[in-house]
């Protein structure tokens, strides 16, 4: 059986621009216009979602896989990934499998790195997991490794320091990677809040600063 094709403007403009549908009862795909009806992405390009991003760029969805186009409806990178990240830098990452792909705001490739997970930025550096060496370490918006992966966990920076774990103890490192506060704890919180963080050593909790001395002894992990 034939289904007629048919196009609908969705109505709506968002940096310009609108999405259309052209379909029938069996399938439909998306493009975009500009406020005097040009095409700025064809739907005969086929795409299944297309979603308006970061710096007015275009994320489409093709074949199950995700790309990127710019303003103008060219390819920034084909979809070719299964999941796209844009950072507030305009930095683009694409992951696809363990394979991670960093791109600078015009498309060109800036690395590409094989990790098995690269967790949410904060404050332009991410931890990363490597499943070879089945550590964790950090790397920066560019896709380049700040400090190796060497640790059994680790957790953001926050006031200039980071939680990490080794040999199921914790510690604290600075932006070189350096142990600033042994790790030598059980249990800890993993941000400082004012300069100060709550430190579980054997069955007592303390209160001590970014340099690891202790204040004072709390009860149960609060102040007295």
């Amino acid at each position: 059986m034939l289904y007629q094709w048919s196009i609908k403007w969705l109505g709506g403009f968002e940096n310009g621009v609108s999405l259309i549908r052209k379909g029938n009862k069996k399938e439909s795909f998306f493009g975009c216009i500009d406020k005097l009806g040009n095409n700025i992405i064809s739907p005969d390009e086929q795409y299944k979602q297309i979603n308006f991003e970061k710096n007015a760029c275009f994320m489409v969805l093709k074949n199950n896989k995700y790309g990127l186009l710019d303003q103008k409806g060219k390819h920034i990178f084909a979809p070719i990934y299964d999941v796209i990240s844009i950072l507030d830098n305009g930095t683009y990452i694409g992951k696809t499998n363990s394979q991670y792909a960093f791109y600078d705001a015009k498309g060109v490739l800036i690395s590409k790195l094989k990790y098995n997970h690269i967790f949410p930025f904060n404050n332009g550096i991410a931890v990363f997991y490597d499943s070879e060496k089945k550590k964790y370490g950090y790397l920066n918006i560019e896709g380049k490794e700040l400090i190796g992966a060497q640790f059994d966990e680790a957790w953001n920076f926050n006031d200039g320091l980071a939680c990490v774990k080794i040999n199921n103890k914790l510690g604290f490192i600075d932006f070189n990677g350096s142990l600033i506060i042994e790790a030598v704890y059980s249990n800890c919180d993993t941000e400082f809040h004012y300069g100060y963080v709550n430190v579980q050593l054997n069955d007592k909790w303390y209160l001590i600063d970014k340099k690891g001395t202790v204040l004072l002894e709390l009860k149960n992990g609060v102040f007295n």
